[in-house]
């Protein structure tokens, strides 16, 4: 009878060692489990972030590209622009002797008329008492 208990005890540890590694093993797997789970919602949250940024890249590219068109344009006017006032510069170089010689011959015909026109008269001398 003796033994019959020993062995039933020896039986017995043994289940419970067994049921103990099953518990254990099942806790594990089960954390496991949990653990992937979330791997897997996180994995496609960043999924979804990833195509949003790439989303945003492409409208970031195309504005890009049409800022680069703008300062393109923006750089061509303002050459034109330089361009234009370098040809008034020059221009108004050239016209200065120009318009100097004008005056200066516009000057010498108002002269010679002032000079062809007759002195006013002189004022008679009663004129001047009544004044």
């Amino acid at each position: 009878m003796w033994e019959l208990k020993i062995f039933e005890n020896e039986n017995t540890s043994e289940k419970f060692s067994e049921l103990t590694k099953d518990t254990v093993f099942y806790r594990l797997h089960s954390q496991l489990l949990m653990e992937q789970t979330h791997l897997h919602k996180k994995v496609d949250l960043l999924k979804q972030e990833k195509k949003k940024l790439q989303e945003d890249l492409v409208l970031l590219k195309h504005h890009l590209k049409d800022l680069n068109v703008i300062c393109k344009d923006q750089e061509e006017e303002t050459s034109n622009l330089k361009t234009q006032q370098q040809q008034v510069g020059c221009r108004s170089t050239q016209l200065q002797p120009e318009l100097e010689q004008d005056t200066a011959q516009h000057e010498s015909h108002l002269q010679k008329e002032l000079l062809q026109q007759e002195p006013p008269a002189e004022p008679h001398p009663q004129q001047i008492t009544d004044s």
